[in-house]
């Protein structure tokens, strides 16, 4: 659905797991390996962030991920699945689109509707900066983990 939408579409997919195997023959299945390109394991996804016009998470189960905050970090407009910690990580929506996991309809929906509308997608993306940058740099974790050993010191007296 969304490639009929938006015809210059490719899916770039970082990382590996045990279902790549699985998914590069379903990809070829599709005659889709023109337009869907396995990157494998990478150690510059901070920097491949920056080439991209959407970040995509998937997750049928998550905790906190890194790979959110480094997409906020690096300003791209963000669509993942409602699970987890990641509605709490995008302000419920405000920092990014959250969909329902397992739903690849709202999914392709999603990525159709932020790609035909820059102005909410790059809206998206500097909430998203903004929010990483109030709340989950190196040195507001370490203010955090800070107050926490305060509180923590002060409730044994």
């Amino acid at each position: 659905m969304a490639r009929q939408s938006v015809p210059n579409l490719h899916l770039v997919l970082i990382g590996d797991g045990p279902h790549r195997p699985a998914v590069e023959v379903l990809v070829d299945d599709l005659n889709a390996r023109g337009y869907v390109h396995f990157l494998g394991m990478r150690g510059d996804v901070h920097v491949l962030l920056h080439h991209v016009d959407l970040f995509v998470l998937s997750s049928k189960i998550e905790g906190e991920s890194l790979a959110i905050l480094e997409a906020m970090s690096a300003q791209r407009p963000i669509i993942a699945t409602a699970v987890g910690g990641t509605p709490s990580l995008l302000a419920n929506g405000e920092c990014g689109v959250l969909v329902p996991p397992g739903d690849a309809q709202a999914m392709a929906q999603a990525i159709v509707d932020l790609l035909q509308n820059r102005e909410k997608a790059q809206q998206l993306a500097a909430f998203a900066r903004q929010r990483f940058l109030r709340e989950y740099t190196i040195d507001r974790m370490a203010e955090r983990y800070l107050e926490l050993y305060v509180k923590a010191i002060a409730s044994r007296r």
